[in-house]
C-alpha cells in the first residue's frame, strides 16, 4: 500500500521537492517497466525460497527506496 500511495502522489512529491510535474510524469514508465520485471522475477523466485524470506527482503527494499525519496533534489537525482 505504500508503494501505491507513493506512485499515485507522485506529482505532489516531486512539486514539494521543486521538481516539475512533467519530471514526475517521466518517472512513471521506468516504474511500471521495474515492476513488470520484478514481478515475474518474484514468481520464479516464489516457487523456490520460502516467501517469507523474500518478504523479509522486498519489505527492507521498499523501505531504503521510501527513505531515499527525502533526498530528491533535482532531475539528475530523479533517475
Amino acid at each position: 500500500m505504500l508503494s501505491t500511495g507513493l506512485f499515485f502522489h507522485m506529482i505532489s512529491i516531486f512539486d514539494d521537492s521543486q521538481l516539475s510535474a512533467s519530471v514526475a510524469a517521466s518517472v512513471y514508465l521506468p516504474i511500471a517497466v521495474t515492476t513488470a520485471l520484478v514481478t515475474l522475477s518474484g514468481g520464479f523466485l516464489i516457487d523456490r525460497i520460502a516467501p517469507r524470506y523474500l518478504l523479509v527482503v522486498s519489505l527492507f527494499l521498499q523501505a531504503i527506496c521510501l527513505w531515499l525519496v527525502q533526498y530528491l533534489t533535482g532531475v539528475e537525482v530523479a533517475f
